[in-house]
């Protein structure tokens, strides 16, 4: 799962909306508020990068944000 609370709190610090966000994924931005709902379970890795890229995180970021569960 995604922590969605820290991607929101990325995106508030970048100023960056809902909006801004759905079209840098391409998608609709009712589409972009259910995957967040979702806790992001419907992102997929190239949507997750684009908002990596758009956002400017850090590898560090990035991984706690999308890549939150440890691997066996």
């Amino acid at each position: 799962m995604v922590k969605i609370e820290s991607l929101k709190e990325k995106m508030k610090e970048k100023g960056i909306t809902v909006q801004e966000a759905a079209k840098v994924v391409g998608v609709d931005q009712s589409t972009f508020y259910r995957k967040l709902e979702r806790q992001g379970e419907n992102f997929t890795i190239i949507q997750a990068q684009k908002l990596v890229n758009f956002l400017g995180l850090s590898a560090e970021d990035a991984c706690e944000i999308f890549f939150n569960q440890k691997l066996a």
